[in-house]
Parts: structure tokens; sequence; C-alpha cells
């Protein structure tokens, strides 16, 4: 679970426990991860703390500390972070877990050969793919909630489910899920990618929000959950409620040769011959092997070099 704390008040929703202490406070979050969000307490009174259920907000207040608890999106990988950067190892699996856990700002994940070898890693250190080793990937899902906003009817991975449950849901889901929308913390329906977001009252939306893919030249198409060369954040994904293609991405909604744009690359042969080939829609569609979205989010394109046909 990711934990983060800092000065403010989490109010509305109900409680799961009133008046206990800072130890108590800590463990019923974690014994109730589908439950507790988190806990406040005065800076005054910090063995007085309020356990929340999910549903709260976060409300500013100096006078105030909370602490939020959320479930940490995962997933494994045939690979291995390479050598350096190392927070931990050689450590076993539980204790690798135990330790992105306790650190989950710093840890980008765990790579190990045998369960009792493994090695904690930081954040951006390079993934290369093989090498008989697996590798478990951490990533602190961003989220935006958005009031007053609902996800479209249909492509529900799970309807009627609490807040908590829909947290968690998204966690290890996170590959296929968009978010999820509510009317009340006890009725949340958990979204897949591409559903529409669109205004709607007395219905609220928590958006997961991810940067783009890693793009190391070794593995163009490998998301390694927002690990960039550059460290860039800013980038929006398709069905993401982030106004791109939310109403459903497709590969092409329809061909056109003005779709087109050269650019500053010298390639206006390959842009010609593609425009060429654009009077023929039926032409670039069967350019791939696919005309859906791929799980694994890869396009077969066949292109042929005249001099070879």
């Amino acid at each position: 679970m990711i934990r983060a704390s800092g000065a403010g008040r989490l109010v509305g929703g109900s409680e799961l426990a009133s008046g206990v202490g800072a130890a108590e406070a800590e463990r019923l979050c974690r014994a109730h991860p589908t439950e507790a969000m988190g806990y406040t307490f005065r800076n005054v009174e910090p063995e007085r703390c309020f356990v929340m259920r999910f549903g709260a907000e976060l409300q500013g207040d100096d006078g105030w500390e909370a602490v939020r608890f959320h479930p940490m999106a995962r997933a494994t990988r045939q690979g291995y972070l390479v050598d350096g950067n190392d927070l931990a190892g050689p450590v076993s699996q539980e204790e690798a877990e135990a330790f992105c856990g306790q650190h989950p700002t710093e840890a980008m994940g765990y790579t190990y050969n045998f369960p009792n070898n493994c090695y904690v890693k930081r954040r951006g250190t390079k993934f290369v793919a093989g090498g008989g080793w697996a590798t478990v990937l951490l990533d602190p899902v961003e989220r935006e909630t958005r009031r007053g906003f609902a996800l479209a009817a249909g492509g529900d991975l799970a309807a009627g489910v609490s807040m908590g449950e829909a947290e968690r849901l998204c966690a290890k889901h996170i590959d296929e899920v968009i978010g999820y929308t509510y009317d009340s913390p006890e009725n949340c329906f958990v979204k897949k990618v591409g559903t529409a977001c669109f205004p709607a009252a007395q219905w609220d939306t928590v958006l997961l929000k991810r940067a783009a893919p890693d793009n190391h030249e070794d593995k163009l198409f490998f998301d390694a959950f927002g690990q960039t060369l550059d460290g860039t954040s800013d980038w929006r994904r398709p069905g993401r409620g982030q106004g791109l293609m939310d109403d459903g991405a497709c590969l092409f909604r329809q061909v056109k040769p003005d779709d087109l744009r050269q650019g500053a690359l010298p390639n206006c042969w390959f842009i010609t011959a593609l425009a060429a080939l654009s009077e023929f829609e039926d032409g670039v569609l069967g350019l791939f092997d696919t005309r859906v979205i791929p799980r694994n989010r890869k396009y077969g394109i066949s292109l042929y070099d005249f001099e070879q046909r």
C-alpha cells in the first residue's frame, strides 16, 4: 500500500473507528484495506485518531494531520532491472515486498531470479527484457477526482461495489481500467479503458492517470509504468479521461491523404507513397494485422519493398 501524510483533515464519509491511538489507526487501515482510506487527527492530539472509510475528502486545515492509504498497482515482467541503483538486496521476496511498501515513492520494484535473491531498485532504473530474470514493477497511480462527472454505461469490470473494493480492483487491473464512477461510496462502477467521461449531476468519478510508456529503443512498446528517459510526466493516453479519445479509442476513424504531415524529416518519398495509398482506405487498413485495439497494445504492420516483390 502507498502511505501518504500531510496537513489537512479527512471529512465526510463515515468512521471506521474514532479516538484510537496512532498505532491502532495504522493497524486498522492495513487490516481493512477495502474499507479504510486513512486516518486524521489534531496536531495537539496525535493519539486521538479518527479512521475514515473511503468517501471522505481531504480538507485543508493546518491544525489537523491526515494519513491516507492507497493500494499499489503492480505488474510482473520477464526481464531484469540493471545493476546498480539498489535500495536493498539480496533479500527474500517477502522482504522485497515489505521494503517496497515502506518506500513507495523511491522503489520502482524488484528484480529476481530466485525467490530468495531479490534486488529492490530505485525509480528510473532501466528495464531489460529476458535474461532468465523476473521483475515486479510498482506503480503509485495518480488519481484525479472529477465532481459532477460519470463514466458511460457499459464496459464494467465490476458494478455496485464499495469504494475500497473499487480501489483494490483498479490496482489489480491497472492495464485494463480507466477508473471508477459512483453516486455513493457503496455503489461504485469500475470501468474499462476507453469508457467516455461526461458531465452528470449526482455522480463523481475517480480517474487513474499514468505517464506514457517507456520508450527505450530496445523495448519500444514496453509499458514501464511511467518511467521515461527524460522524466516526462505530462503525456496523455487514449481512453484515460484526459481529453484524448475518451469517447472510445480506435486506430482509424477515416483515412484521408491530407491527414499526413511531413514535418522536418526528409522522408517526402515515404509520405508521398502513403498519401497515394490513402486514396484507397482498404489499402491502408490492410497493412495492419488487426482493426481493434489489441490487449498488448501492439500492431503488426506489413510494408513492402517494390524492388523485392
